[in-house]
């Protein structure tokens, strides 16, 4: 994602600034009657001591039974990207685009992923959260403040290998963390309109749209950065999250 004064990445920028919208999933989000909720689902390895809760389903699970099957998978481990992972991380950025191929956004799927020497400044300036699963990097957040009161997800991507995890809900959560760590009081992010894992899922999360004609003078510049690397934002939508709010 670019915003106001950041260069662009590839020449192909309209397409890198889409890449907040790739890799989350979209599967309905469970009902708090149909499964248990569960200590634990990932875990935060910067973040201050918390006990951290999610709503997923577990196989085998009997409401009658007196406990609650063991886990088969380990917890997902957040924390921050270092300068080594970088690759990685562009690897994944590509394979998690390919799904806009499915969804006729064939020019976002084939678009380069994120230039190396930027992740490494983003990693370098303590702004990229990776996350594990068995060890491996199943997904990444990179974030900026936009002033005091706001935090704004520049990109989310997740492996297509590792979906059904709630990757996505890990790293958003983290990215939470360290806004109210900051003392934001929102994170905002900007996303496709209609595509169903870009902003319906984000709504699913307490996200809410913002009206783009009211938008202040920071948001219309990271808008009009979009515009300018030809980004078509009649197809975008801005949001912004409330801390304390949404859904898990």
């Amino acid at each position: 994602m670019l915003g106001p004064g950041e260069p662009a990445a590839t020449n192909n920028a309209a397409a890198k600034i889409a890449r907040l919208d790739n890799g989350t999933s979209n599967s309905p989000v469970a009902s708090c009657n149909d499964i248990p909720r569960r200590k634990v689902d990932y875990i935060d390895a910067d973040a201050k001591p918390l006990v951290l809760f999610q709503f997923s389903p577990v196989t085998g699970y009997d409401p009658e039974a007196r406990s609650i099957p063991p886990r088969t998978s380990p917890p997902i481990l957040i924390r921050a990207a270092r300068a080594d992972e970088a690759s990685t991380m562009a690897d994944l950025e590509s394979a998690a685009a390919q799904r806009f191929n499915d969804i006729g956004m064939p020019h976002i799927a084939s678009s380069p992923p994120t230039d190396l020497a930027d992740l490494r400044a983003r990693i370098s300036e303590g702004r990229a959260l990776v996350a594990l699963d068995g060890g491996r990097i199943a997904g990444f957040a990179i974030y900026r403040m936009l002033d005091a009161a706001r935090l704004y997800l520049e990109e989310l991507d997740v492996a297509p290998e590792h979906a059904g995890r709630r990757i996505g809900v890990a790293l958003i959560d983290a990215v939470v963390a360290r806004a109210r760590e900051a003392g934001a009081g929102q994170v905002v992010l900007s996303t496709f309109r209609h595509v169903p894992w870009n902003a319906p899922y984000y709504r699913r999360l307490g996200f809410v749209d913002l009206d783009g004609h009211t938008l202040d003078a920071t948001l219309a510049a990271v808008r009009a950065a979009h515009v300018a690397h030809g980004l078509d934002e009649s197809q975008r939508v801005f949001m912004s999250r409330a801390l304390g709010d949404g859904r898990r």
